[in-house]
């Protein structure tokens, strides 16, 4: 996603949204600064080509997640109170 965003003159955030939607995924981005929000907002009228999709379908084929759901610390906060 990195390079993308690099090749593109984006950011990832950028990138990874405009990918999102591409796919008929709307996301909902969290944000605490305007400047972010822009960014997030402007991903609306990025398009990525079609060898920029194959190359992010590929990377990132659907069913395939890397890592864990919460860092380290969290999980052992949520296993103390019991959740899994």
């Amino acid at each position: 996603m990195e390079g993308v965003a690099q090749r593109l003159g984006w950011t990832v955030a950028q990138v990874s949204l405009a990918w999102l939607l591409s796919r008929d995924v709307v996301p909902i981005p969290g944000t605490r600064r305007i400047a972010n929000l822009e960014a997030n907002l402007d991903a609306n009228d990025l398009v990525l080509d079609a060898a920029t999709l194959a190359e992010l379908n590929e990377a990132f084929p659907i069913g395939t997640t890397v890592g864990s759901r919460y860092p380290v610390q969290m999980r052992t906060t949520l296993e103390a109170v019991g959740v899994r």
